[in-house]
């Protein structure tokens, strides 16, 4: 990973997303083992900024509730009323959930 400092509380690097291929089909999963991690994803690299928000006054405008999860949410909301035409969301918590995998 390429990084560099841009400001005192700036760091400009490069994050990894997935690449969606467009056609449907779904993302290779991710496993995660006792000492491995499986990744075949095909991934983006984006450069991007990354604010660090401790020290100083900076910190203390910041919490988990208000700045965690909150877009997040919202754009899950979106999206299932929009797949499913509910006409109410409310997403409360995030779990991740994966069966066995095996490749045929």
């Amino acid at each position: 990973m390429d990084t560099k400092k841009a400001s005192p509380h700036d760091l400009i690097t490069t994050i990894n997303y997935y690449n969606d291929l467009g056609d449907g089909s779904a993302p290779m999963p991710v496993n995660v083992g006792k000492s491995q991690v499986t990744n075949k994803r095909l991934m983006l690299p984006v450069t991007t900024t990354v604010t660090n928000v401790t020290g100083d006054n900076m910190e203390k405008s910041f919490t988990l509730d208000r700045n965690g999860f909150q877009e997040y949410f919202a754009e899950c909301e979106g999206l299932l009323k929009k797949v499913t035409g509910a006409s109410r969301v409310f997403a409360f918590d995030h779990r991740v959930r994966r069966g066995p995998f095996r490749l045929a």
